[in-house]
């Protein structure tokens, strides 16, 4: 039990926090059905015994998925192959061909200017629904939900309604659209560097 986390954090139980990876594997081979864990009895074979590595799935921060590489080698779980895609789709989605930009200077709440002052942010509505299909094309030929019915349904609900990220809309401009580059100065100051060519 960790009792000093961050601030923004609760007390955290961390059972395996201790623990070697054999003994998560000893756990995972001989000990589920006994401590009444059955449905995690077969865990240990999905992520196999050598290069054990967790985590998300196409996870972006990772420079390889080894988890999942690992996974699709195995015949029970190589109809999953598909999902080795997502890592691919995220980075994707991180150019600015696919995103909203702001111009203007954006201040916190305090006033104060924000560290990224022109900062890109969310996908534009023709990247969603981009995007949205591709997920949907690996979810099916994978065999798994990534986003079920409701989701689906709910994210549609959303886009019909023009719904944004606070302090976005469609009216921002898009990320791959040259413009004027604001520039914080040591001192605090903003300094303009205007396009060459318009």
């Amino acid at each position: 039990f960790q009792v000093r986390p961050p601030a923004s954090a609760s007390d955290t139980l961390a059972p395996l926090l201790h623990w070697r990876v054999c003994h998560v594997f000893d756990w995972l081979y001989f000990e589920t059905e006994k401590h009444g864990f059955p449905e995690v009895a077969g865990i240990a074979s999905v992520y196999g015994e050598s290069d054990v590595r967790t985590g998300c799935i196409g996870c972006p921060l990772a420079s390889r998925d080894v988890a999942l590489e690992n996974l699709v080698q195995h015949p029970d779980w190589e109809h999953l192959r598909p999902l080795l895609e997502l890592r691919d789709l995220f980075w994707e989605m991180k150019k600015p061909k696919w995103r909203k930009r702001k111009i203007k200077p954006e201040r916190r709440k305090d006033g104060k200017l924000a560290i990224n002052i022109q900062r890109m942010g969310p996908l534009t509505m023709e990247a969603r629904q981009y995007f949205l299909e591709k997920v949907l094309d690996i979810q099916k030929r994978a065999g798994v939900d990534l986003i079920n019915a409701e989701e689906e349904a709910r994210i549609r609900e959303m886009w019909e309604e023009d719904i944004w990220p606070q302090r976005w809309s469609a009216d921002d401009t898009d990320a791959d659209e040259p413009v004027d580059m604001v520039l914080r100065t040591e001192d605090g100051r903003l300094a303009w560097q205007e396009l060459l060519i318009r």
